[in-house]
């Protein structure tokens, strides 16, 4: 049994942290208040409050028995612990409360896109009335209106995977356990066309045409991780490309280096927003002149993503590229994310 053993609770009188015996304990429940000398244990213990909380504290170290005064000294020590202990507790928890409400926020602001999707095919009103023949109700709009339903379909999976990603994000990357990752070899071009389906008509919408360059090579990495990641960064370029351009995707190897290679004219990046759009946080300009800001987290999430499974992503602005249309500046962007392609030994 240690020498030393305290309870520390903050002003709400939720414990911080507590190594304190059951014998201990009980001695609390007796309404322990000052310092006091507990000649039947040879232990000191003591109690003092201030506006950030309590300390309880409980010594058996005969220098603490014999001489109050040094046993109020390790008690300061104790004070001190509390209010650096209390601080940091308050702010853990607004960051948690942060993280959870966004997810809250996104997840509801998805679901509501899906079911807005869903009655632009079968309007919410008709479905009610049509008990007991909803089914061939929906069928027939169905049948009326196979494209627009293909584009809902579509936009419905793509919120879907949205979601998935919210829960990965939150799940690897804001939880307090260690990240569980299953890194294994993956054909990279068909991890991109998983996630880049998702937005195809989002690109067509805006007349990009996008040239994704066959390849067969493999890259070793967290299949979920990095779907969200590559997810992020082709959100982004869907929002900021060039209206009527295209978006050349290239797989490369360099060594043991696969890179990813997405090449685009796309809204302009400062010189000085070109490390700030991976800090969480963080619009660039653009983004928030045009409206298009959301909570910039994507690309700081790309990063995080990347970062465990010990890849990253460079960005290469071409000088002298930048144009005008439509009062909007665009610039040749480069966005290159480099994966390992084998296992580290």
């Amino acid at each position: 049994m240690s020498n030393i053993r305290y309870r520390l609770k903050d002003n709400n009188n939720k414990t911080l942290s507590c190594t304190l015996t059951e014998e201990d304990i009980d001695i609390i429940r007796n309404k322990l208040t000052a310092t006091h000398h507990y000649k039947d244990r040879e232990i000191r213990a003591g109690k003092i409050s201030n506006a950030k909380g309590t300390v309880y504290l409980f010594s058996s170290n005969k220098d603490h028995i014999n001489s109050k005064r040094k046993f109020q000294q390790v008690f300061n020590g104790y004070i001190i612990a509390l209010d650096v202990i209390s601080k940091n507790n308050e702010r853990i928890i607004k960051d948690s409360e942060k993280v959870t409400l966004r997810l809250l926020h996104n997840l509801i602001s998805l679901n509501a896109h899906n079911i807005q999707e869903f009655h632009t095919i079968v309007p919410q009103e008709k479905v009610s009335a049509k008990m007991g023949g909803q089914i061939s109700y929906i069928a027939s709009e169905i049948t009326k209106k196979p494209n627009e339903t293909a584009q809902a379909f579509l936009k419905i999976a793509k919120n879907n995977i949205a979601m998935k990603t919210e829960f990965s994000v939150f799940n690897k990357l804001h939880s307090s356990q260690v990240p569980t990752l299953r890194p294994t070899s993956h054909i990279v071009h068909k991890v991109l066309m998983n996630v880049f389906y998702l937005f195809f008509s989002e690109f067509s919408d805006k007349g990009v045409i996008v040239n994704i360059a066959p390849s067969t090579e493999h890259a070793y990495f967290d299949y979920e991780t990095i779907h969200v990641a590559l997810y992020h960064i082709i959100d982004n370029a869907a929002k900021y490309i060039k209206p009527s351009t295209n978006l050349d995707v290239r797989i490369t190897r360099d060594d043991d280096i696969i890179n990813i290679e997405m090449d685009m004219i796309s809204s302009i990046i400062d010189s000085d927003e070109q490390q700030k759009i991976f800090t969480e946080g963080y619009s660039g300009t653009v983004a928030r002149s045009t409206a298009k800001a959301g909570s910039g987290l994507g690309m700081s999430t790309t990063q995080e993503a990347l970062k465990l499974n010990k890849s990253h992503i460079l960005l290469n602005c071409k000088e002298g590229t930048i144009e005008i249309d439509r009062g909007l500046k665009y610039q040749n962007n480069i966005f290159t994310i480099k994966l390992p392609r084998k296992r580290d030994k």
